[in-house]
């Protein structure tokens, strides 16, 4: 799955699977990063991170507080 960077204080890069509807985003920490996976978010919600203006906002209003996985960078 390709990741894109995004221009953001807090979210370093984001990806989808189209095929099974994940949502990857990569958070930035104080040291390294950790990726939440966020099953059957709709391609829209990926798109609207790829486009806003502001990615922690758009992320706040629209995947925060859906399920999600975890993984350590």
């Amino acid at each position: 799955m390709k990741m894109h960077q995004l221009k953001s204080s807090n979210i370093l890069s984001v990806g989808y699977d189209y095929k099974a509807a994940f949502l990857v985003v990569q958070f930035k920490r104080k040291e390294g990063s950790v990726t939440y996976t966020y099953a059957g978010m709709p391609r829209r919600v990926y798109e609207g991170l790829l486009d806003a203006e502001s990615p922690g906002k758009f992320f706040n209003e629209h995947v925060r507080g859906a399920p999600f996985t975890k993984q350590e960078d």
